[in-house]
């Protein structure tokens, strides 16, 4: 699975001036006027945090990880499950 999530480098780039001490940031937020901000928003997790999601939620190793690879700021993740 390949998949981006916004890390630290996109702080500056949603408004994230603090991440919470557990590394999960939610911003309810929408660029586009038919998705409900009461369940829509933006979010910022750390690789920390990303990491171990993964690890808790599929039990799979990350076999590449990039940070601020896509646009400049998203990180790359890319797991393999066996």
């Amino acid at each position: 699975m390949i998949f981006t999530t916004h890390g630290i480098k996109s702080m500056k780039f949603i408004g994230c001036h603090e991440i919470p001490s557990d590394g999960f940031w939610f911003k309810l937020y929408s660029e586009q006027l038919d998705l409900d901000t009461t369940e829509y928003g933006i979010a910022l997790v750390t690789a920390e945090y990303a990491i171990e999601e993964i690890y808790n939620q599929v039990k799979a190793p990350i076999v590449l990880y990039r940070e601020g690879f896509w646009l400049t700021h998203q990180d790359l993740y890319i797991i393999a499950k066996v």
